[in-house]
C-alpha cells in the first residue's frame, strides 16, 4: 500500500515537472517506471525494452565501396556515351542551359539531369587538375 502511494506521488511529481517544461504525455510516460500496479498511469508488468534493428530497406541508396569501385572501372573501360560527350562539350563551352535541356530530355527528370550534370562537371574539373 505504501509503495503504491509513493508511486502515485512520483507520477504526480513527474507530471508537474513535465508540464512546467512543456513536455508531452508520451515523453512523460518514458520518464515513468512501470510497476505491477493494477491501476494508475504506469500499470502493467515491468519489461525490458528491445532495441529496434535497422531494416535493410533503410540502407537503400547508400553506395558501398565495392559498388563505387566497380562503377569507376566500368566508366574507365567503357567511357562516355554519345550524349554524355556532347554534354561535356556544351559544359566546356559554358552552355549550361542547353546541357541541362539535353540531359533532361535524355534522362526524363530534372533531378536525374542535375545529378548527371554534377557528375560530368566533376569529370571536367578532374581533367583540368590532371593537366
Amino acid at each position: 500500500m505504501y509503495a503504491e502511494v509513493l508511486t502515485v506521488c512520483f507520477i504526480l511529481l513527474c507530471s508537474l515537472v513535465a508540464t512546467s517544461f512543456g513536455e508531452t504525455r508520451s515523453q512523460l510516460v518514458q520518464c515513468e517506471l512501470v510497476s505491477d500496479l493494477r491501476y494508475g498511469l504506469n500499470t502493467g508488468h515491468p519489461t525490458t525494452p528491445i532495441d529496434k534493428v535497422a531494416r535493410p530497406s533503410h540502407r537503400k541508396g547508400a553506395q558501398s565501396t565495392k559498388t563505387k569501385f566497380v562503377r569507376s572501372v566500368i566508366r574507365e573501360v567503357a567511357g562516355f556515351s554519345a550524349y554524355e560527350r556532347r554534354v561535356l562539350e556544351l559544359l566546356r563551352n559554358s552552355k549550361d542551359k542547353k546541357a541541362r535541356k539535353l540531359t533532361k530530355k535524355r534522362l526524363g527528370t530534372l533531378l536525374r539531369s542535375k545529378r548527371k550534370l554534377e557528375e560530368l562537371g566533376n569529370v571536367i574539373q578532374e581533367s583540368r587538375r590532371a593537366h
